[in-house]
Order: structure tokens, then C-alpha cells, then sequence
């Protein structure tokens, strides 16, 4: 079954969350936001809906690894995506969460 999302996080077995995860060359702060695909959001809140388990984006910079909760307390959805393939698939959709709300967790 597809869940689209990376991961489940299991505790003596059981779900007791789901996680996107993403690894970027930039520092953490760099930019003021960041942006995931509307797609994936909309993904998490359907799974959080069926199943009553927190859904979390999980982000390891250059510099440090944050996280923030899907979906965000406060995002806003523009048109973005990447040019670097000259795909235009790859514009879409995208939510922009405020970076300062990540939560740094240790490496």
C-alpha cells in the first residue's frame, strides 16, 4: 500500500506516527521558508484523518536536522518547484512553511 509519505515510526511495534523526510545542501537558514508539494500535505492530514497519528516533516540541512508538524499551524500554497530538470511536472502546487517553525533536533 502506498502511503506517500517516507516513513512510519513504530514504537514496540506499533504506528504511532508517519514522516516525510528530505535532505538539502543549503543551511538551514538560508531561505525563510520551505516548500513541499500541496500533494504531500494533503497526503499527511489523510492520513492523520484515518488514523488519528501525528504526521511530521523531517529536514536534515547542511547544518542541523529540524522538524515541524504536517500540516503546518501557519502555511500558505503557491504556484513553485524545480527548474533544474526542465520538467514541467515539476511545478505545482506548494506549501511554505515559516522556517523559524521547525524545531532543530540533534544529529
Amino acid at each position: 500500500m502506498k502511503l506517500s509519505l517516507d516513513y512510519m515510526a513504530t514504537r514496540d511495534g506499533k504506528a504511532v506516527a508517519f514522516m516525510e523526510m528530505r535532505r538539502r545542501k543549503n543551511q538551514m537558514h538560508a531561505y525563510d521558508t520551505y516548500m513541499l508539494s500541496l500533494y504531500k500535505v494533503k497526503m499527511a492530514n489523510e492520513l492523520t484523518q484515518a488514523t488519528g497519528l501525528p504526521c511530521f516533516l523531517v529536514v536534515q540541512w547542511s547544518d542541523k536536522a529540524g522538524i515541524v508538524k504536517l500540516p503546518p499551524d501557519d502555511m500558505y500554497v503557491a504556484m513553485g518547484g524545480s527548474t533544474r530538470r526542465n520538467d514541467p511536472q515539476d511545478i505545482e502546487p506548494m506549501v511554505y512553511f515559516d522556517v523559524a517553525r521547525f524545531k532543530a533536533v540533534t544529529t
